[in-house]
């Protein structure tokens, strides 16, 4: 993958390594000797273009995951994933998507839409969807994910990062300790 990330206080080009299990007490106390009780995995972030993604076995799954866990109002609205307008947004640089693999397993993805802010025309970064496979959402293993994608923003030139949580998939907490502050409600009608 290009531009992979790395975990703060480990040697560049080592493979980022999380180890899900116990939660600990204090969650944001993760040494790089710590130990959790629990399965190790080695999970991988880095920029994927949907081009190459599209080609992934387990892309239609981990999408139909997601939908099933968080869409509401699915009688009126549907999944459809409208491929061609996703491939011209990646084309132009827009939809930059953040993939974490598990042993080249795909596991989770943020899909960035990054574009200049009409009114400010400063680089503005928005995530939506985000979404890591239920098995590895435990001690901070989300966390890593999405903070790990920051600095790659803040290099692209990237100010201000926007981030959405669904109701009924509350992420207000990860989203807090990543540094995230509330700054917007969004209401919605089905029409």
């Amino acid at each position: 993958m290009r531009g992979a990330a790395e975990i703060p206080g480990r040697e560049h080009g080592q493979l980022r390594q999380e180890r899900i299990g116990e939660q600990r007490r204090d969650p944001l106390d993760l040494g790089p000797d710590a130990e959790i009780t629990g399965t190790a995995r080695r999970l991988t972030f880095g920029w994927e273009t949907l081009r190459a993604l599209i080609r992934e076995p387990g892309l239609l799954a981990l999408i139909g995951e997601h939908f099933e866990e968080i869409a509401e109002d699915r009688d009126k609205i549907p999944l459809r994933v409208q491929w061609e307008h996703y491939l011209r947004l990646d084309e132009k640089g827009i939809l930059k998507i953040w993939v974490a693999r598990d042993a080249g397993e795909f596991v989770g993805y943020v899909c960035w839409y990054v574009d200049q802010h009409p009114g400010s025309g400063l680089l503005y970064a928005w995530a939506a969807p985000f979404y890591l496979a239920p098995e590895y959402r435990r001690g901070l293993t989300g966390y890593h994910f999405l903070t790990s994608a920051l600095p790659e923003l803040q290099n692209m030139g990237v100010k201000r990062v926007n981030v959405h949580e669904k109701v009924n998939s509350p992420l207000g907490i990860l989203f807090g300790r990543a540094g995230f502050r509330l700054y917007e409600r969004i209401h919605t009608k089905v029409l």
